[in-house]
């Protein structure tokens, strides 16, 4: 699932179920998965867009910590800044989002809403529940996730792999398996970061799709890439 909003879905958005992010996609929501993402000031970073909670395990295997600091969706103000490259025709869009919102849930739930804009027009709003080890996905635009989707988890170490089943209801059902693939040097127009690069699979009603991301500690998503439909890089990121 990717991250950006879907309108990104951080999508983050529901994702297309094609892989290709952000609903501008030639499907419709109910066709999306429920998945998912800048400047220099990127304190507490360390060195740098699906599924239930309910996943088959925070990891089966590895003893290399790789991930193990969400990021920032707790603090208002934060930005991301995504160059969005489509594939084919190579189209290149900004994607800026923010966390605009913070509130509470009401089964008391710390949550926030992330909002991304695609050349500033205006994609989809994701709401996130806020836990320790997670960032949850409850609803994307008018869409409500059951179960809910997963944008992050922490720890991840090298060798994991989990799954992630979610669901859009009254028909769409998905399930998203992830694998911690290894640590990767990142450079971004900010600096250079170690990630861990993240192999993952969407399956849906819609067919399969298989993509990578990598995560950076205290920033989330700073690269995400399939082969045939897009490739997202972050070259800006902030925290007030």
């Amino acid at each position: 699932m990717l991250l950006l909003g879907c309108g990104p879905g951080g999508g983050a958005t529901p994702t297309c179920s094609d892989g290709s992010g952000d609903c501008p996609c030639d499907e419709t929501e109910a066709q999306c998965s429920s998945g998912p993402a800048s400047s220099g000031d990127s304190s507490g970073a360390g060195s740098d867009a699906g599924g239930s909670g309910d996943g088959t395990g925070a990891g089966s295997g590895g003893h290399v910590p790789a991930f193990s600091v969400l990021p920032p969706f707790d603090v208002l103000g934060t930005e991301w800044v995504y160059e969005h490259e489509s594939f084919p025709g190579n189209a290149t869009v900004e994607e800026r989002c923010t966390v605009a919102e913070l509130f509470e849930w009401p089964d008391g739930q710390p949550g926030s809403t992330w909002r991304c804009t695609q050349d500033g027009s205006p994609l989809q709003d994701r709401r996130y529940a806020l836990y320790p080890d997670r960032v949850e996905v409850r609803e994307v635009g008018t869409n409500v996730l059951d179960p809910p989707g997963e944008a992050f988890r922490i720890p991840v170490e090298i060798g994991d792999t989990w799954q992630i089943e979610w669901g859009i209801p009254p028909s769409t059902e998905g399930t998203d398996t992830w694998h911690a693939m290894g640590i990767e040097r990142v450079d971004l127009p900010f600096g250079g970061f170690d990630a861990v690069a993240l192999e993952y699979t969407t399956s849906n009603t819609a067919g399969e799709s298989m993509s990578m991301a990598w995560w950076v500690d205290g920033i989330g998503m700073v690269r995400a890439h399939n082969d045939t439909t897009y490739h997202y890089e972050l070259v800006s990121f902030s925290v007030p």
